[in-house]
């Protein structure tokens, strides 16, 4: 069906032309109200929509379990998930962890109540 549909798009008068036509510029044509060809072109508006949502690396994936071998050691087997989730975000953000301020972070922790202060066991 998928090719029977490009195939009719190769044939169509006016299509959008140029060098530099983006999925977008696709799918606005495609979907454009009283036109009809939603209905005609559905296979190649879901291919469209499937072409840019997919990343283009798996890299942030592989990133983040690699990240996650580094945090959770045999000696930090007993951590918590909410503990865990937390190292890992400063691991692998390091950017936005570099650029906290401490006296903020202090100013903060002063000014919370002793009992505010306390994790609960």
């Amino acid at each position: 069906m998928l090719k029977t549909e490009i195939n009719l798009l190769k044939h169509t008068d006016n299509i959008p032309k140029g060098e530099k036509n983006k999925c977008g510029d696709w799918i606005n044509w495609l979907t454009q109200s009283n036109c009809g060809r939603e209905t005609i072109f559905c296979n190649v508006i879901k291919a469209l929509k499937t072409f840019m949502i997919i990343p283009v690396t798996s890299c942030a994936c592989e990133r983040s379990f690699s990240k996650l071998s580094i945090v959770k050691t045999k000696l930090r087997s007993t951590m918590t998930q909410d503990r865990l989730d937390g190292l890992l975000t400063v691991f692998i953000e390091q950017e936005l962890a570099y650029n906290i301020k401490i006296d903020d972070v202090i100013d903060t922790f002063k000014n919370l109540t002793p009992v505010d202060r306390r994790m609960e066991l």
